[in-house]
């Protein structure tokens, strides 16, 4: 009988560090599959720019496609419906959010710190965004016109939203 009950013991342990492991596996492959998808997402976003003020050697985003492009890519990448919720929930609990969107270019982006607009070409500035309600605070240097995106969702096996940050940047 002792062997029976250390038998179902050493049973019950195995499932339940393989369901952990599958468990954190789901995980990461939902990490890796958000990270490559809000990767490509902003770069396809940062493709929509206005084809004249290229000419001029002036980087506008055309922001309405940009987004377009964003969201498309995202549903394209991450097997999601059009309002980015997920088709299946494999790995994602619920859908995708997209936070917050800023366009640095030529057509005008007033630096948050400073309150001054941004003058081209710049060297550097440090971008800041900060969202208290959902606990966000970023600083990058920013070297050129840029897209930021900040996405949220919750992950498998999570109880709290993760975060995730995307820029696209023309460097000079």
């Amino acid at each position: 009988m002792e062997k029976v009950f250390l038998l179902m013991f050493a049973a019950i342990m195995f499932f339940s560090m393989e369901n952990r492991d599958v468990q954190m596996n789901l995980k990461e492959r939902a990490l890796l599959n958000m990270q490559y998808a809000k990767n490509n997402a902003i770069h396809d976003a940062g493709l929509q720019v206005d084809e004249d003020r290229i000419s001029d050697m002036e980087i506008v985003y055309e922001q309405g496609r940009a987004i377009t492009a964003f969201k498309q890519s995202l549903v394209r990448n991450l097997n999601l419906n059009s309002d980015l919720t997920p088709k299946f929930s494999h790995f994602y609990k619920k859908p995708i959010e997209i936070i917050h969107m800023d366009f640095i270019d030529y057509s005008g982006y007033t630096n948050p710190v400073t309150g001054s607009p941004i003058s081209y070409p710049f060297k550097s500035f440090i971008y800041k965004f900060k969202d208290v309600s959902n606990g966000i605070d970023i600083e990058r240097p920013i070297n050129g016109p840029s897209i930021v995106a900040i996405l949220k969702t919750t992950i498998i096996s999570d109880d709290e939203p993760t975060y995730f940050v995307a820029i696209e940047e023309y460097k000079y």
